[in-house]
């Protein structure tokens, strides 16, 4: 009684892998642990009144294979995480091999050596690949037999798989900038299954946001004149996973809503009204207050939180500002006149 084993005449083989012949008796496969052996001689001319010699030990096997027992292959070996050039490789773990060998190279590269790694987990990250190539990837078991030189196993089945990137989204963009709220969006994924965003006020933790497979979305509750930060990861479908694998996320944007901290756009107590002229612009913006000539301070951010114009002063209660080579898009203009503070954006096309 030995685990797995039996003996037939010399030899010891295993009743669930037929493959398991002609191992001389001194061998044996089994799982670690300990094991009793129990031996029954029987003996005599008389089958009906037969003698029996019995003889019982123990035998402890340790987490490896005896000498002499070939390693395993490993199996299911797929690539289920893809993100740029990096891939997640797997397979199924087997028992007694203590560190695993995976070789993968281009499919189409019959000449070119297989680049090998080693892991001591069924699992390992591989870079340099190219998106849309496929690739041939295989592993073998690498096993320490405890009492002889270290062994490994044949490599399995090559294994094609082609490499989809999981690749995070470009293109974000920021529009419809209201002191509560703003629409975020961004360029599509081809191999989507959903996209998530994650955005948050400078300081505080993000919420994380899905959005299904629409590439725009509005971000409500904002508060005004708060800098907050954007940034989209695409979940894409994996071929052995029932759940969609998260890639990275994209390079955040940064944007500014208009509007003091705690206070309205328009606020009669804080500064009186004034005009943008002309909105969207492409070369002059000229700002002017309608009735009060006040020479307020003029501070002008880009739609990421950075200044462009520092406490620029008004004269008689106007200011025209050159904006012929700045970059196209949203702008938050910023008025302060003592402690009076009213904010509003513009847009150069």
């Amino acid at each position: 009684e030995l685990g797995d084993t039996y003996r037939t005449d010399d030899y010891w083989g295993s009743p669930f892998d037929p493959t398991f012949q002609n191992v001389p008796s001194s061998y044996t496969y089994s799982f670690p642990g300990n094991y009793t052996i129990r031996q029954h001689v029987f003996y005599g001319t008389d089958p009906e009144n037969l003698c029996e010699l019995s003889r019982e030990s123990t035998v402890s096997i340790p987490d490896s294979l005896f000498q002499g027992e070939p390693c395993q292959t490993p199996g299911l070996v797929r690539m289920e995480v893809l993100n740029a050039d990096k891939a997640l490789v797997r397979w199924a773990p087997v028992f007694a091999d203590e560190t695993y060998d995976l070789r993968y190279k281009r499919s189409r590269d019959f000449d070119v050596p297989w680049t090998v790694v080693s892991s001591n987990v069924p699992s390992i990250i591989i870079d340099g690949l190219v998106d849309g190539e496929e690739y041939s990837l295989s592993a073998r078991g690498v096993c320490d037999t405890s009492q002889t030189s270290t062994r490994v196993s044949d490599w399995s089945f090559p294994f094609r798989q082609k490499a989809v990137s999981c690749a995070h989204p470009t293109g974000l963009g920021i529009d419809s900038l209201a002191e509560d709220a703003a629409v975020l969006s961004w360029d599509e994924v081809n191999n989507a299954d959903f996209y998530e965003v994650a955005w948050r006020k400078d300081g505080e933790p993000f919420i994380l946001t899905p959005t299904g497979l629409r590439t725009r979305i509005e971000l409500t509750g904002l508060e005004s004149g708060q800098i907050y930060g954007v940034g989209v990861r695409t979940h894409c479908p994996q071929i052995f996973s029932q759940e969609p694998i998260a890639g990275e996320f994209s390079i955040p944007l940064n944007f500014l809503t208009p509007g003091i901290p705690g206070g309205r756009l328009g606020d009669p107590a804080k500064l009186p009204d004034f005009m943008l002229f002309p909105n969207p612009t492409e070369d002059v913006l000229e700002v002017r207050f309608l009735q009060e000539q006040l020479d307020a301070l003029v501070d002008v951010y880009d739609i990421t939180g950075n200044l462009k114009v520092d406490s620029r002063k008004m004269s008689n209660g106007q200011l025209k500002l050159d904006v012929r080579d700045w970059t196209p898009g949203t702008y938050v203009l910023r008025l302060s006149h003592g402690e009076r503070m009213a904010v509003r954006t513009f847009n150069v096309r």
